[in-house]
């Protein structure tokens, strides 16, 4: 037992133990909890029992991983306070992408999961045909910033995308960037920014985030925003009660206006390729 708990740390050859580490390292980045996962296989060297072959190195963990992250995870996500949004693609409100599941990064503070049920329910009544899709959420356990964000910590947080249709037959559509994020509505005119518009970190640390995504224009695809149906989405969000605030980029807020928009910083990632919702995080 003390072997596995080890993990890493029981590597004899130091090359390997820092590469396990720096794997741990990345899997608690981007996952947060993955690296508990592979923890104890960490501890095994290839030469030993069973570990041989390649295939049964690789099996061992990724069938903790999975087993561990889609089926123990959601059952005790709920003794922190959060809870696994769903990752069926039957459902009217669905991850984007698997990679979000499989990150764990689809946690939301319970409160928060049953007005999006509520959203869901009166969208999939209006619009059968036209799902919501989500990006990234918030990790199992809050308090934890989710890379490459620096706002969704508290599980208070999520990402969808707009409503998509078919430039031509006017059928749904996915968004237009294969990842979500990237996929800009196009304004009109070039956003002017306050010179004096800073974000800063840990009240000291001055950054620019603004990301444009320009590398993936030639991967989006010529879908076509339907302002009607995300307008309707934008105003079922607006009337949840525990909705604190709805962030979207300033030429989107005339466009899709309501009592809760707010402005996001010029020095943060753009909104004008999701909608970023706010939950009031003291209900």
């Amino acid at each position: 037992m003390k072997y596995f708990l080890l993990g890493p740390f029981a590597q004899k050859s130091r090359v390997r133990r820092y590469l396990y580490i720096l794997v741990v390292l990345i899997l608690l980045t981007i996952t947060q909890l993955g690296a508990i996962w592979v923890w104890p296989f960490l501890a095994m060297n290839p030469n030993n029992i069973g570990w041989k072959h390649r295939t049964r190195r690789l099996m061992y963990p990724l069938t903790c991983y999975i087993i561990c992250s889609q089926f123990l995870l959601p059952i005790l996500s709920p003794l922190w306070g959060m809870k696994a949004l769903s990752c069926s693609s039957s459902s009217h409100l669905r991850a984007h992408s698997i990679r979000t599941c499989l990150f764990h990064r689809n946690y939301i503070r319970s409160e928060a999961y049953q007005t999006l049920q509520s959203i869901e329910q009166n969208m999939e009544r209006m619009f059968p045909n036209f799902p919501i899709l989500y990006f990234d959420v918030g990790f199992p356990i809050p308090y934890m910033h989710m890379f490459p964000h620096l706002d969704h910590a508290k599980g208070d947080r999520i990402d969808l995308g707009f409503l998509w249709k078919h430039p031509k037959t006017k059928a749904y559509a996915p968004p237009p960037s294969p990842f979500g994020y990237g996929g800009f509505v196009q304004p009109r005119h070039p956003r002017i920014c306050n010179p004096n518009d800073v974000y800063f970190i840990v009240g000291r640390l001055a950054l620019d985030l603004r990301w444009d995504y320009d590398w993936i224009s030639p991967f989006l695809s010529n879908a076509a925003l339907d302002q009607t149906k995300t307008k309707a989405l934008i105003n079922i969000i607006a009337k949840q009660s525990n909705v604190e605030n709805i962030i979207m980029e300033p030429y989107l807020n005339s466009m899709f206006s309501t009592s809760k928009n707010i402005i996001n910083s010029c020095k943060v990632a753009r909104h004008d390729d999701h909608i970023q919702i706010i939950f009031d995080s003291r209900l």
